[in-house]
């Protein structure tokens, strides 16, 4: 068995490809999908 440090490579670049969604961009890419405005969903009385 190894006891010791793993190397740390600091050469690495992460985050390829696209990022992930977040639910508030979700919804909002939804309600533009149905042409639903925001005032219409924040409207709980009809």
């Amino acid at each position: 068995m190894h006891n010791g440090r793993l190397k740390r490579v600091d050469n690495v670049n992460r985050g390829r490809g696209r990022p992930n969604l977040t639910w508030e961009e979700f919804v909002k890419r939804y309600l533009k999908d149905w042409n639903i405005t925001k005032e219409l969903v924040m409207d709980r009385d009809t």
